[in-house]
C-alpha cells in the first residue's frame, strides 16, 4: 500500500507553528488565562487591564550592569566582520561602547585600529576619555562632539533606542563612513510588548503605545514604587519614540544606501490575540510586533 504524497503546504505550517517565539508566545498565553482581566477606561479606549502580567512577561529579564559583552552580540558583530571581509588594520568605531567589552573582543579577534565613543552623562559620570580594560580608547563627549574619524566599519548595539537627537546620530554616523565602509545598528524599538526596556512595562498590554503619555507613566510609577521616580525618568528622558518610517525618511534624505531589517515576534502575534480577546485596541501597527531592528548602512566607494 502506498502512502499518501507528502503535503508540503501542511509540512510547512507545522514547522512554523514550531517557531520558538511562537511557541514563547503560546506557552505565555497559557499562563495569562489564570490572571484576573479587568478594564482599564483609557483615552484612547477600553482595554484590558492584566494584573501580574508585567511579571509574566519580564520574566528573570530585569535590566543589570554590563560587564561581559552580551552573546548575541558577539555573534552579530563578528557575522558583519566576516561578511565584509574586514581587515584587521580596518579603523573600526563604536557608538555606545559602554565599558568597551565587545571593542576588547575585536582585539583578541586581531583587530587593531579601534575606538569607543560613549556619553559619559547617560552613565552618571563627568569623564571626557577613558579606556576599556584591554586598553582601547574611549571618548566619553558623546556622538556629537566625538572625532569619529574616518570608518571602514561603524557599529551601534541597543543604543539607538536611547536618542533625543537620533537623525543627528544617523547624519554623523553617514559622514564617518569611508568610500565602502559599512554601519551596522541594532536596537529595540519602542512600540514592541516590553516598550523596549522593562521599565516601560506595565499591566495594561502594549499600554506604553495604546495610553496616553500621562497614563502609561502614572502606570510605571505605580508598578514598582520604590524606583518609580527613576523608571518615569528613564521612560520619559532616554526612551524615544522613533518610527521606522521616520528612519528610513531621515536615511533617504542623507542619499544614504541601506537596508532596515524589522524582526516581528511571531510570539508576540499570539499574545496580542490572547490579550485583547474581547477588548477592540483603539489602533494596531506592525511596529506593535517588532521585536529588533537591525539597520545595514554602506557607503560605496569611490
Amino acid at each position: 500500500m502506498r502512502r499518501p504524497a507528502l503535503d508540503r503546504r501542511r509540512l510547512k505550517a507545522l514547522l512554523a507553528r514550531l517557531e520558538p517565539e511562537r511557541l514563547r508566545g503560546v506557552y505565555l498565553a497559557r499562563k495569562m488565562r489564570a490572571l484576573p482581566h479587568t478594564e482599564f477606561h483609557s483615552a484612547n479606549g477600553r482595554l484590558p487591564l492584566v494584573p501580574g502580567l508585567r511579571d509574566l512577561v519580564l520574566g528573570r529579564r530585569r535590566p543589570g550592569a554590563g560587564g561581559a559583552p552580551v552573546a548575541d552580540h558577539v555573534q552579530k558583530l563578528d557575522g558583519v566582520c566576516s561578511r565584509y571581509r574586514l581587515a584587521p588594520g580596518s579603523r573600526i568605531l563604536e557608538i555606545g561602547c559602554h565599558e568597551g567589552a565587545l571593542l576588547d573582543h575585536l582585539r583578541s579577534r586581531g583587530y587593531s585600529n579601534l575606538h569607543g565613543v560613549d556619553y559619559a552623562e547617560y552613565h552618571g559620570s563627568d569623564l571626557e576619555l577613558g579606556s576599556s580594560r584591554g586598553g582601547v580608547e574611549i571618548d566619553y563627549r558623546g556622538f556629537a562632539d566625538a572625532d569619529l574619524g574616518r570608518c571602514d566599519l561603524v557599529y551601534c548595539f541597543d543604543t539607538f533606542e536611547h536618542l533625543d537627537e537620533w537623525p543627528l546620530f544617523l547624519d554623523r554616523v553617514w559622514g564617518a563612513l569611508a568610500p565602502g565602509g559599512v554601519a551596522y545598528i541594532h536596537y529595540n524599538p519602542f512600540a514592541g510588548i516590553n516598550g523596549a526596556h522593562s521599565p516601560g512595562t506595565v499591566d495594561v498590554p502594549w499600554g506604553h503605545v495604546f495610553l496616553k503619555e500621562d497614563e502609561h507613566l502614572a502606570m510605571v510609577r505605580d508598578a514598582d514604587p520604590v524606583n518609580g521616580d527613576a523608571n518615569v525618568l528613564f521612560v520619559e528622558r532616554f526612551l524615544n519614540r522613533v518610527r521606522l518610517v521616520d528612519v528610513s525618511r531621515r536615511l533617504d534624505s542623507l542619499g544614504a544606501d541601506f537596508v532596515l531589517l524589522p524582526h516581528a515576534s511571531a510570539g508576540d502575534r499570539v499574545l496580542f490575540a490572547e490579550l485583547f480577546r474581547g477588548f477592540t485596541p483603539p489602533f494596531v501597527s506592525e511596529e506593535l510586533f517588532v521585536r529588533e531592528v537591525e539597520l545595514i548602512l554602506y557607503k560605496p566607494a569611490v
